[in-house]
């Protein structure tokens, strides 16, 4: 029971690390970690057969390999463990040579519903290679061979504040994943005389967090929209992907090493009485009461937390965006710009997706950010056919009356008219 509560409390976990996406909103950043464990969980379970672990691995890899790029970067860490194991089988005996072609295959199967996806993209959407999140290489070659932009350098030096700042939920979980370890390693490692596995997944997890922690920031750097990423923008989104994964992984290892330290070994003859003293079971069976509660709280307050914001927050927005534009049945292409003022319902997609629903229109960005230059201004809205204005925003109106001569109130305006009252 206290091995199964350890990855129930886990999972309640994830959800304080996703408070920006949630637990009722699928979004990607979620979605890569969670296929990951997926993996990871194969690997446990198939250890010691190679078909099996073959095909979970091809699988599920294979789809994570097309959910976003940065699924990528997990897909390698994957490819490099099924290899590992793969390879331990064969030292084992349990893997005969003319199988090893099987490795091969599987890696290829990983990878090339990627290279469909890929080849699909550039043949059937204009413009692929200039996309949101598209790689300059020539910027990334200049980078590495030290020359960074007055940009890049600020840049940086927002990303090294965000990322050390006490208020990040990312720090928060990355020190509560050395804590585990460190105590995990005292514990297991020095009174119970098994420091191998914890100790390399501590090292591992520290290694894996570096490793993808510098991609975000090259991201930042070469595939992403410089306003953007001043701002650093989706940050905790990003981050929260590999914490979870983290977490999750060091805790699958713990609790095996947990589960190896057990007096009995043998699970069907465990029972009441397979405590090595009174003291020992009055510890486990505590502390399982203690995770359940635990764990049971914070999937009740995740799940309060969500309905409180259907009731009131996005349910007021939907019914606003509603009143404005009604609820149109034919299909439209125009590009529309969002202004609000609700940074939550922003960043978490909320509004931009019932103002697609209502519109039903799939050309729709929202943003809440309109701290620019009066060029930077008529730029952003030439790129739009409609602004939809939900409420009554500082910025936009500040830089409307400066750039138009006038501020507008909530409604659907047309970018056209606007532009054509510029000073």
């Amino acid at each position: 029971m206290l091995m199964v509560l350890l990855l129930f409390s886990t999972l309640a976990i994830f959800n304080y690390l996703n408070i920006a996406i949630r637990l009722n909103n699928l979004l990607v950043d979620f979605l890569i970690p969670a296929l990951m464990l997926a993996v990871v969980g194969g690997f446990i379970a198939h250890k010691d057969g190679f078909l099996p672990l073959s095909l979970n691995t091809a699988v599920i890899l294979g789809v994570l390999s097309i959910v976003k790029t940065s699924g990528l970067f997990f897909v390698v860490i994957g490819m490099v463990i099924y290899t590992v194991l793969a390879f331990r089988l064969l030292r084992r005996r349990r893997l005969v040579w003319s199988q090893t072609y099987l490795i091969s295959v599987t890696i290829l199967m990983s990878f090339i519903s990627n290279v469909l996806w890929r080849w699909h993209v550039s043949e059937h959407f204009e413009n692929a290679s200039k996309a949101k999140h598209a790689i300059s290489s020539s910027e990334l070659l200049g980078i590495f061979s030290g020359h960074m932009t007055t940009v890049a350098r600020d840049i940086t030096m927002n990303f090294v504040k965000v990322t050390f700042s006490l208020n990040s939920l990312a720090l928060h979980g990355i020190m509560f994943i050395n804590i585990v370890c460190l105590i995990a390693v005292i514990v297991i490692g020095f009174f119970l005389k098994r420091p191998k596995r914890v100790l390399f997944s501590w090292l591992l997890s520290n290694l894996i967090l570096i490793t993808y922690y510098v991609g975000i920031w090259l991201m930042y750097l070469v595939a992403m929209p410089k306003n953007e990423a001043l701002e650093l923008a989706g940050f905790e989104r990003y981050a929260s992907s590999i914490v979870i994964f983290v977490l999750g992984f060091v805790m699958m290892i713990l609790v095996r090493e947990m589960d190896y330290c057990l007096v009995e070994q043998n699970i069907q003859r465990r029972n009441i009485r397979s405590f090595k003293s009174l003291t020992t079971k009055r510890l486990y069976q505590n502390s399982s009461l203690i995770l359940l509660f635990f764990t049971i709280g914070m999937l009740l307050s995740e799940n309060n937390g969500i309905q409180f914001n259907n009731r009131k927050s996005s349910h007021n927005v939907s019914q606003k965006i509603k009143k404005i534009v009604g609820d149109r049945q034919r299909e439209s292409v125009k590009k529309v710009l969002v202004v609000s003022a609700d940074r939550t319902n922003v960043e978490n997609y909320f509004i931009q997706y019932a103002t697609r629903y209502y519109l039903w229109d799939a050309h729709v960005d929202a943003r809440e950010n309109f701290m620019l230059s009066t060029s930077q201004f008529k730029k952003l809205l030439k790129n739009y056919d409609q602004v939809l204005i939900l409420d009554s925003h500082y910025t936009f109106g500040a830089m409307s009356k400066k750039t138009f001569g006038k501020t507008y109130s909530t409604g659907l305006h047309s970018t056209k008219e606007m532009l054509s009252l510029s000073r």
